[in-house]
């Protein structure tokens, strides 16, 4: 016998695989099915993602996206791994087609495991010397089984806030504020209303920390583009650099006193440490100047103000020595406000923007040049030199009517009205109770308690009278007025958004949570690449077999009994031991290969390193 014999021809009729002798195995139909059938599904998904991405996720009953996908996946493995394991297969066959070169008989079974799952696969993959085509469908199998989870994350779904069209989103605003009242037994004077009085003492006092207006906002998320509203604001300047030291007043006291350029004068005196108040309570310190003279920081604004005060405090145990005060003068003056604000998960945020007028600059004509301004400054004259009692007589018959109005240069086609009395009023009340000053408790009122405590601040520990560094020290320390007076201003802005005449408001935008599709399309290259690279995979193991001539017999099991082994040589495979593993094991000392005996096929083993 020839040691060596050529390749058996496949072409021989009794090796021929005919339509007639085994129907459907002459031919890829049922891969290429199973194979469209996973394109389409692959298809499918990429097709209902697309349509669905980056809009909101649909209602479908009791369906979900993911369900669909998941199903849809599915079905793409499963169709998939059908191809990819006849081809493992046929290229079984292929393996030991060729009688120069046999093979162990032990990689049928590895080949056949091999189609059947991602387990036999992987066994495959484990012995280098099988490295083949085969090794890429092996690998396929595997990585198969990432499909499903690698579409089931294709799909994201964030949730973005979105404009409701029925949500409600308002925030008050005020364009108009009256509010006034007479003195029950003098009604020839008049005072602030009872809400901006409550609103004055409610920022002195701290009583509420929330100095913020209540929006209504449905949805709990909210935007709004910038708005304006009529407010208080307020302003303070440090004047205690202008301080210059005067002798004491003569047969008054051995102090000495202070001045500033205004010609207002104080000296300290014993457990006096604080002295407030304008041009109207002390005429006799300035000259009777009128407040546009008397005020040193804001004289722009004229006698715009609400109120304008020069504060003079001394750090605590200091106000009997000759140690420098502290000066401020500060302003409460109607101004614009304009806001940009938000409502996030039911918190209120909102933010000041700008400011008008700017208390440092000049007041615009639109201001000065109004009938109201003009009978303002005139009343407020008459009150300091004839008495508040006698105002309503130099009164006009339609001083009702009166009003200031504020346009905005910053807010065209606004204007804001802030009634005549309304102001007037409250300039009476302020300057009433806010000039103050303070001694010991028993005769220190409420008002200037507070305005000292906050002044001073920390700064209020015991300093020894005679320890001068100590007491500058102090002076140096002190806060200031003017967080108190931002929180008074803040607390009657706020009443005068919710009390505005009308009930104006701002509207806005609600957003209501809704949740999106968005496709992250990273996740689909595994998929789509294993779809690819089967049908490469498909298309090679087929391409090989026409060149080998190699019937089309896959996974079919009726060729190896139909060409099995002699029967010598299953004796002494089988002869060992009858179970799987024993005849496996046993097998791996024979090699067998597919060669032509008479014109027929036949499956020849040996033992290994002998010839066939």
């Amino acid at each position: 016998m020839s040691t060596k014999s050529s390749m058996y021809s496949t072409r021989d009729e009794s090796s021929q695989c005919t339509r007639q002798d085994r129907p459907g195995c002459s031919s890829w139909i049922w891969e290429v099915l199973s194979f469209s059938v996973s394109f389409l599904c692959m298809g499918a998904i990429v097709v209902l993602l697309a349509n669905l991405n980056n809009k909101p996720l649909p209602n479908m009953g009791f369906l979900t996206l993911n369900g669909i996908v998941s199903t849809l996946a599915g079905i793409s493995k499963a169709a998939l791994i059908l191809p990819i394991s006849e081809a493992i297969s046929q290229l079984k066959w292929q393996w030991f087609w060729n009688v120069d070169r046999p093979r162990p008989i032990s990689d049928f079974q590895i080949y056949d495991s091999a189609s059947r799952g991602p387990w036999g696969s992987l066994c495959l993959l484990a012995r280098p010397r099988l490295a083949h085509l085969s090794s890429l469908g092996a690998i396929l199998t595997v990585v198969a089984l990432a499909i499903e989870p690698f579409f089931q994350l294709v799909p994201s779904y964030p949730v973005r806030m979105m404009p409701t069209a029925g949500g409600l989103a308002t925030v008050p605003v005020a364009s108009l504020f009256t509010q006034i009242e007479r003195d029950p037994i003098d009604l020839n004077t008049v005072t602030a209303g009872q809400g901006l009085k409550g609103a004055t003492y409610d920022g002195l006092f701290g009583s509420s920390t929330n100095k913020q207006v209540d929006p209504s906002c449905s949805t709990g998320n909210c935007t709004w583009t910038p708005y304006t509203s009529l407010a208080v604001c307020s302003a303070c300047t440090n004047l205690t650099d202008m301080l210059r030291e005067i002798p004491p007043a003569d047969g008054v006291s051995d102090i000495t006193g202070w001045g500033l350029p205004n010609g207002n004068t104080e000296y300290g005196a014993s457990a006096t440490y604080m002295v407030q108040g304008n041009a109207a309570v002390l005429p006799q310190k300035n000259g009777g100047q009128d407040s546009g003279n008397w005020t040193i920081a804001y004289s722009n604004m004229q006698n715009f103000t609400l109120f304008t005060a020069q504060s003079w405090y001394w750090a605590p145990l200091t106000g009997n020595t000759s140690s420098p005060p502290h000066v401020s003068e500060c302003i409460l003056h109607f101004c614009l406000r304009t806001y940009n604000a938000s409502v996030n998960d039911g918190i209120f945020s909102e933010s000041l923007i700008s400011q008008w007028p700017d208390p440092l600059q000049p007041l615009p004509k639109s201001i000065t040049d109004q009938w109201g301004f003009r009978l303002l400054r005139e009343m407020i004259h008459r009150s300091a030199t004839d008495g508040r009692t006698m105002w309503w007589q130099h009164a006009p018959d339609n001083i009702t009517e009166a009003e200031i109005t504020l346009t905005s240069p910053q807010v065209e086609d606004q204007v804001y009205h802030i009634s005549w009395l309304t102001m007037f009023g409250l300039r009476n009340w302020l300057t009433e109770n806010w000039s103050v000053a303070t001694s010991d408790q028993d005769t220190t009122s409420d008002v200037a308690q507070v305005m000292y405590n906050a002044y001073t601040g920390p700064s209020r520990a015991t300093v020894q009278p005679e320890d001068t560094s100590a007491a500058l020290a102090a002076v140096a320390a002190m806060p200031g007025p003017a967080g108190l007076w931002s929180d008074v201003a803040e607390s009657m802005t706020r009443h005068i958004r919710d009390q505005a005449s009308g009930q104006q408001s701002a509207h806005g935008v609600a957003y209501a949570a809704q949740t999106f599709v968005s496709v992250q399309w990273e996740w689909i290259i595994l998929p789509i690449s294993l779809l690819i690279l089967t049908l490469a995979f498909v298309s090679l193991t087929v391409a090989q077999s026409v060149e080998k001539e190699i019937p089309l017999w896959k996974s079919n099991s009726m060729p190896s009994l139909v060409y099995s082994f002699d029967e010598t040589t299953s004796h002494s495979i089988s002869g060992h031991g009858r179970t799987g593993e024993d005849m496996e094991q046993h097998a791996k000392a024979f090699e067998m290969a597919m060669r032509a005996t008479s014109g027929s096929l036949k499956l020849r083993a040996r033992p290994r390193n002998t010839y066939l």
